[in-house]
């Protein structure tokens, strides 16, 4: 969702404009290797007996997601010197409870316990709390991923060396497979943080940005497909970053499969960080209902009549 900066709320979820994850060096010893190592390690998943399914690889799937998606905030942060700007937080003591605020928010009689800078500490090192928004977010991916097969496979009689995946396949460029996912990763947003709902969305200039059915200022709580698209956006960039991720992890598997044939399902992600239009999810559900009702009717006689006349309407007409 969008960067809102407020007490006790996570890392903001990705806005950087390069979601791409770079291949890694799969080739160093366990003990070294980093959670996204890990996960495209082919031998690690087998070696530690934890098999292939999404349930028994669900630690590492969302820790390797919720990294992702932090590192991608703090890129829009990164510096000419390749540091990041700083985002210093800092948990209190103030009338017997403790609390995390940013840095120029610590009052004269707050007892400081901690200060971290959240954009220059790597996931991994960050505390639960500042993890937890991205652990939440990847949780919710995931979990949505796995519902449609995509962390699913089998493997041949070989199962140490036969790396024939079938995994389906997921198009993301579908719209309304967008729609799905968005309102998905949106909704899951809204329950956590309750407080946003009525808040209205604003640009970086402090100008509220508009719903784009009632050209009203947008709120956080407004359906997502009513969101501006940059919003939408960030939802959506939340499964690419996952299925990048995954068709990395596939690909790697179908090069050491050299024994079999069998084609390796990758999910189409597409090339630009976008989202579809109110009007485009308007005009895709109204164009699948028509498609519904034609197939229904396809199951009967008097049916198969009048969609034989639909089609004869449909024809475009000689000029």
């Amino acid at each position: 969702m969008a960067n809102i900066e407020l007490e006790g709320e996570g890392a903001p979820n990705p806005n950087a404009s390069d979601w791409q994850i770079d291949q890694p060096n799969v080739v160093e010893q366990k003990s070294e290797q980093t959670p996204q190592q890990l996960y495209l390690d082919l031998n690690y998943r087998e070696s530690s007996g934890k098999g292939d399914t999404y349930e028994q690889n669900k630690d590492l799937i969302v820790g390797v997601l919720a990294s992702r998606f932090h590192d991608n905030w703090r890129e829009g942060r990164l510096q000419e010197d390749g540091a990041y700007a700083p985002r210093v937080k800092v948990e209190v003591s103030r009338d017997g409870k403790t609390k995390w605020v940013n840095e120029d928010q610590v009052g004269e009689t707050d007892e400081v316990i901690k200060r971290i800078d959240i954009a220059n500490t790597d996931y991994e090192d960050l505390p639960p709390h500042w993890q937890a928004d991205n652990k939440a977010a990847a949780e919710t991916v995931s979990q949505y991923l796995a519902e449609k097969g995509v962390y699913d496979y089998r493997r041949g009689a070989d199962y140490l060396h036969d790396y024939h995946f079938m995994g389906k396949g997921f198009d993301f460029t579908d719209v309304l497979v967008q729609a799905e996912a968005g309102k998905a990763i949106h909704d899951a947003w809204l329950d956590r943080n309750e407080w946003a709902r009525g808040d209205v969305i604003k640009d970086d200039n402090g100008n509220p940005k508009l719903n784009q059915r009632t050209g009203e200022p947008a709120k956080y709580g407004d359906p997502f497909e009513e969101l501006p698209e940059d919003e939408k956006a960030k939802d959506l960039d939340q499964v690419r970053v996952a299925l990048v991720l995954e068709n990395q992890y596939r690909e790697l598997g179908a090069q050491k499969d050299t024994s079999h044939s069998g084609v390796v399902e990758q999910m189409v992600v597409g090339n630009e960080r976008t989202a579809p239009s109110y009007d485009d999810i308007q005009k895709a559900n109204a164009e699948r209902t028509k498609q519904e009702k034609r197939e229904e009717r396809e199951k009967s006689a008097g049916g198969r009549a009048i969609n034989r006349l639909f089609n004869k309407i449909d024809q475009p007409r000689d000029q």
